[in-house]
């Protein structure tokens, strides 16, 4: 992305790959990771570093793989917002779209495994679910 006028790079870093990255968010549930990874997105794909350009990056992909966004309303990266709705035929049309997905490998590597890592390493031990289910933990108060 071209800087403004008048102003040059000073430095560079490169950051882990996108895999890492992901599962440095979802396995430990890292909400400002998720914050700064839709920023992101919002910076390299709609031009603009900005959560509202990240969600339309989201959107356009969600689209894209055919989700159905009617019913959904995203406010932010982490999921923490109170006026975040996802329904579950998207979060579905989601899933099963990953499955086939040519990134499929990637994205299932970076959710926590039930009984092994990440918010469910103390999550159904010793039962069948353990090492077999893959899943994205969160709660939310108010």
């Amino acid at each position: 992305m071209p800087l403004p006028e008048g102003l040059r790079v000073l430095g560079t870093h490169l950051g882990p790959p996108l895999g890492v990255a992901l599962a440095a968010v979802n396995k430990p549930s890292q909400n400002l990771h998720a914050e700064v990874l839709l920023r992101l997105l919002g910076a390299r794909l709609k031009g603009q570093g900005t959560s509202e350009a990240g969600i339309e990056a989201v959107g356009d992909f969600l689209t894209r793989v055919g989700a159905t966004l009617a019913g959904s309303e995203l406010r932010d990266g982490s999921g923490l917002s109170p006026y975040n709705l996802v329904t579950p035929r998207l979060v579905t049309q989601l899933l099963v779209s990953m499955d086939h997905h040519a990134h499929a490998t990637v994205f299932k590597a970076s959710l926590p495994v039930a009984g092994i890592d990440g918010t469910l390493r103390h999550r159904l031990n010793g039962t069948r679910a353990e090492g077999q289910v893959l899943a994205k933990t969160g709660s939310t108060s108010m």
